[in-house]
């Protein structure tokens, strides 16, 4: 009589692997699956407690409300699903587009009336005052205060008389004090 060697028998996980298909297992395990009453015993043993912890469940999960199916696959589904998305994002970037550059296109490019009403009034404003820098007093003080007198060597000029008699110079008195 032939000596079995326990460490040549099937794991647990092969035992798993032969419950669904022998046919996963490599030729020499099937070979020893074949012969070994052992690992026949365990696979049988595996078994039966998957069938009667599927049997369990049978009777424990409550029955569907009614029957279901799960619809067959149709090539090509997800294509077609894309296509709305695809064209509301097209739209709403069009839309996005139009909002934000719009109205630039459907006003004019020129001046606007306002600005152009401003700058004239800016003009008058800076002929005014290019008029004081040149003379500051009004038309009539000008004829008073316009004396036109030729200066000659040595003369003083009259102009500084009437500085000074408009503005007197301001010294120092002790007088008053």
């Amino acid at each position: 009589m032939k000596t079995i060697d326990r460490e040549h028998h099937l794991t647990h996980d092969e035992l798993l692997k032969a419950v669904v298909d022998t046919a996963e297992l490599p030729g020499e395990r099937q070979t020893h699956l074949a012969r070994c009453a052992e690992c026949q015993q365990a696979l049988q043993s595996l078994e039966n407690d998957l069938m009667q912890i599927g049997r369990r469940a049978q009777v424990l999960a409550p029955a569907p409300a009614s029957g279901f199916r799960l619809p067959d696959k149709q090539l090509g589904t997800a294509g077609r699903r894309s296509v709305p998305l695809l064209a509301m994002g097209a739209i709403a970037a069009i839309l996005l587009v139009v909002a934000v550059w719009g109205p630039t296109w459907f006003f004019a490019k020129g001046p606007s009336q306002v600005a152009s009403k401003e700058a004239v009034v800016d003009s008058e404003l800076m002929a005014a005052v290019e008029a004081l820098v040149d003379n500051a007093l009004p038309l009539p003080y000008q004829a008073l205060a316009y004396v036109v007198s030729p200066t000659l060597e040595g003369e003083a000029d009259f102009n500084d008389d009437l500085t000074d008699w408009v503005v007197p110079p301001v010294e120092y008195d002790d007088t008053l004090s």
